[in-house]
């Protein structure tokens, strides 16, 4: 059980060495969610501000 525990904790410390987005290109696996979605999932855990991608209105 250490060891799992060690292994998530390492997992976590190297995303959260890398830039949202670095670290969703990482963690993305074709079938899974998007990198968008997961960039997203990266900053809402890190209590930043979403991006918006969206194209400007008007």
């Amino acid at each position: 059980m250490a060891a799992a525990g060690q292994a998530l904790a390492d997992a976590i410390a190297r995303r959260d060495s890398l830039d949202p987005r670095a670290a969703a290109l990482e963690a993305y696996e074709p079938g899974g969610p998007t990198v968008a979605e997961i960039e997203a999932l990266i900053r809402h855990q890190r209590g930043e501000a979403p991006t918006d991608t969206s194209p400007p209105t008007g």
